[in-house]
């Protein structure tokens, strides 16, 4: 209910910064998908509101996320996915998966815990005590924290990744 309240969501039209926090990401997709909450994260992204998200919400942000299969996000974010909590997993394995299973044209992060992906659209610098191990077609590249990494499918149009 407080994704379309527009007396809850108030607040969003002057704030600076808006963060979404770790859970489900299927609950957090349901929620947000065609809200009133959706336009206005929008129009405060066009007035250069930051926008940010840990674990399942920075998975919603992006066009697409993997769970057990890929499905489509929120598309916030042009063509980047995030995959958190990337510390556990081997980059060889998830570069073979994402070969034969991510959307074309995909830019995907694994961020690790305790590690922040921070900027864009196509400049990001690594913050905190982790790596970011960024994969695009079939290479993959780790991060690690003061480094600065570019992703050129940011730049995607974001009705592209609608289609």
């Amino acid at each position: 209910d407080e994704a379309n309240s527009s007396d809850f969501l108030a607040p969003i039209n002057t704030t600076d910064l808006i963060y979404f926090a770790g859970g489900s990401p299927r609950h957090l997709l349901y929620t947000l998908s065609d809200s009133l909450l959706m336009e206005q994260l929008k129009t405060a992204t066009e007035r250069s509101a930051v926008l940010a998200g840990s674990s399942a919400g920075a998975m919603v942000l992006g066009p697409w996320m993997r769970l057990h299969k890929w499905s489509k996000a929120l598309g916030i974010i042009n063509g980047v996915a995030v995959i958190p909590h990337h510390e556990r997993t081997n980059p060889d394995d998830i570069i073979h998966e994402l070969m034969c299973s991510a959307p074309p044209g995909l830019t995907v992060l694994g961020i690790d815990a305790m590690t922040c992906c921070f900027g864009g659209p196509e400049k990001w610098s690594v913050i905190g005590s982790g790596s970011i191990t960024l994969y695009e077609g079939e290479r993959w590249s780790k991060y690690s924290p003061g480094e600065f990494l570019t992703t050129p499918a940011a730049t995607t149009s974001q009705e592209e990744n609608k289609e």
